[in-house]
């Protein structure tokens, strides 16, 4: 922010009253302007706010899996070579068994002091 304002400003206190815009809450939109810059554009700005609310967790991947509207858990996908994505809820069935001996619990027990 100091980069771009400083060649706008003399005193720091203009650059804080500036700098406003960045922090504060917006108090009213300019209709004029919101209609010309977001013309139809309405719908999909609610459906990504309801999309982004509804995510549980801000990570890139659930950003991305909400916007696009697909539905799932965030996690690595051993089939898709450890690909980080949306897994589909009816492709996570369970029944897997799980590994005690794999080295990577073994390095977490000891790490936790569990070994």
């Amino acid at each position: 922010m100091i980069v771009a304002l400083r060649d706008r400003v003399k005193t720091l206190k203009e650059m804080a009253e500036r700098a406003r815009l960045w922090y504060a809450g917006i108090e009213a939109w300019d209709e004029a302007a919101v209609a010309k810059h977001l013309r139809g554009a309405g719908d999909t700005l609610r459906a990504a706010r309801a999309a982004l609310a509804a995510a549980p967790e801000w990570t890139p991947a659930a950003v991305d899996a909400a916007l696009r509207g697909e539905s799932g858990v965030v996690g690595q996908e051993e089939e898709r070579g450890d690909e980080l994505r949306a897994i589909e809820f009816d492709r996570i069935a369970g029944g897997k068994r799980f590994d005690a001996t794999a080295p990577w619990f073994i390095e977490l027990l000891a790490d936790i002091g569990q070994a």
